[in-house]
């Protein structure tokens, strides 16, 4: 952690597709950079190019480890909440499908938590969810 005067630099780190882009991470950008002080530094993973005044963007494809859990996992059934598990409780579930249990779409936000973390080392970081507004 570094400490500017008493000013704490911090990290937030997201990530969104580039239709989460369009239906909400367009909005997170925007309003990070207008309400966030500059001493909170901002990574966005993304699967698409993108440049941003205010955000370090971070190819989410240059992950190996969730490059070969999609190779695993992509094709799965069970992993994307279209089968049932053990998991599943019937009231979590319409239509055949548990996002409780979809793995496949939900580990990219894991995977870049994780990259962030490792790229961080010991720095303070929080997640932010991409379709969050401030």
């Amino acid at each position: 952690m570094e400490i500017i005067g008493r000013v704490t630099m911090a990290t937030v780190i997201t990530s969104f597709s580039q239709a989460g882009y369009t239906e909400y991470g367009r909005r997170f950008l925007e309003t990070f950079a207008e309400h966030w002080p500059p001493s909170v530094r901002l990574i966005a993973y993304t699967d698409f190019p993108l440049k941003h005044k205010r955000a370090e963007i971070r190819d989410l494809n240059a992950i190996p480890e969730r490059k070969e859990f999609l190779a695993r996992y992509g094709e799965s059934q069970a992993a994307a909440g279209k089968r049932a598990t053990p998991y599943w409780r019937t009231k979590d579930h319409a239509n055949g499908y548990c996002y409780r249990t979809d793995a496949v779409r939900f580990c990219h936000k894991v995977f870049a938590l994780r990259a962030g973390i490792w790229m961080l080392g010991d720095n303070e970081f929080a997640w932010l969810d991409a379709d969050v507004v401030t």
